[in-house]
């Protein structure tokens, strides 16, 4: 029996990285100092200097980035367009948050927000969450922003597959006022388990979500008597960074551009024998393509994105309308294996395997 040769996920770590993290394991533990320390303001440097933006706060999850985002930017009790081909937590997110989800139809091709589908009348929504749908942008973006931009309403970017992605616009979550990352296990940058971030150059946004993940307690700024800030400022959460995953999520941003590169050689090789659904610069979390495709005895095909849209989960209250964009994209695509690790030799045997598989 032939064994599974290219599996839906394969999420290993470069042996040189994991030795970074055992000796910084260590150190933590000797410290004492499990969370809200260097490494989690080092994972923020950092990955505040790849989206180019002013701040970045790294929080316990990507939905948890999203919350804040929605908070941050004084949405509770507004609504918030949310395109229903998205995952879950886009949606539930704004919800946490106390505000009210607008579902928006995408368009079929890419799976991402259709501009043609946003409310018409001008005061019919408050702000608009885009997802960067397997790491692509949406080329039709441009009439998003300025749909926004004619009603003075904010862009939240649900950027949870880009990391390292780009677009005429700038790079992903530095397009809109916020934009919310995840490094669950899965995705091109890993912290080692739960864990987000949310970006933004709005010093007040960015405030906001660092005493929000802090009980509502404001963090001291540098040389700062800790000890000076006694007294909790807003009703908040739990949503702490801990040092362990900080230090995972620093060995791996300093990868990005060596797992981008390998995603985007895999791309060209898959692009030769399927159609793809791409962008420029796009980080390739998920390769897809419309063409039908099935796994076979030695490649397993990833999940799509998604296939069912959330106007079809029971939780939302929307099963019964329909959204045939969502539907259609939610149908037809299918992901092909990618890896931060993979060469083209291996893009070029599975896409053998695949074909033979027909």
């Amino acid at each position: 029996m032939l064994s599974v040769r290219y599996p839906a996920q394969r999420c290993g770590l470069r042996r040189e990285d994991i030795e970074t993290i055992k000796a910084g394991v260590e150190d933590i533990l000797a410290s004492g100092h499990m969370s809200y320390g260097a490494w989690v303001a080092e994972a923020e440097r950092k990955w505040a200097g790849v989206v180019g933006t002013r701040h970045a706060v790294m929080t316990g999850a990507g939905t948890q980035a999203l919350e804040m985002a929605v908070r941050g930017l004084h949405l509770r009790g507004k609504r918030v367009v949310v395109p229903v081909n998205t995952y879950a937590a886009s949606a539930q997110a704004v919800l946490h948050a106390g505000a009210f989800v607008h579902f928006a139809d995408v368009d079929p091709e890419y799976g991402m927000l259709d501009p043609d589908k946003l409310p018409k009348a001008p005061d019919a929504v408050d702000a608009v969450m885009v997802v960067h749908i397997g790491g692509n942008v949406s080329p039709l973006l441009g009439e998003v922003l300025e749909y926004c931009k004619q009603r003075n309403i904010p862009l939240i970017e649900d950027a949870a597959h880009a990391h390292g992605a780009s677009s005429p616009w700038g790079s992903a979550g530095h397009i809109g006022q916020v934009g919310c990352f995840s490094f669950y296990p899965t995705k091109n940058l890993t912290c080692g388990g739960e864990g987000g971030a949310l970006v933004t150059d709005d010093p007040e946004v960015a405030e906001f979500a660092r005493m929000f993940r802090h009980q509502g307690r404001k963090n001291p700024g540098p040389g700062e008597d800790p000890q000076s800030y006694k007294h909790v400022m807003a009703v908040a959460n739990n949503y702490c960074p801990d040092e362990l995953r900080a230090l995972i999520l620093c060995t791996q941003i300093d990868r990005l551009r060596e797992y981008l590169a390998n995603r985007r050689a895999a791309a060209k090789v898959y692009a030769k024998h399927f159609p793809l659904v791409e962008s420029p610069e796009s980080s390739y979390y998920k390769i897809i393509t419309h063409e039908a495709v099935a796994s076979t005895p030695q490649v397993t095909l990833p999940g799509g994105v998604y296939r069912t849209p959330l106007h079809r989960e029971p939780a939302f209250g929307y099963v019964g309308m329909s959204f045939p964009g969502a539907e259609k994209f939610c149908a037809s695509h299918r992901a092909l294996p990618v890896y931060n690790d993979i060469k083209p030799e291996e893009v070029e045997e599975i896409c053998k395997l695949l074909k033979e598989g027909k």
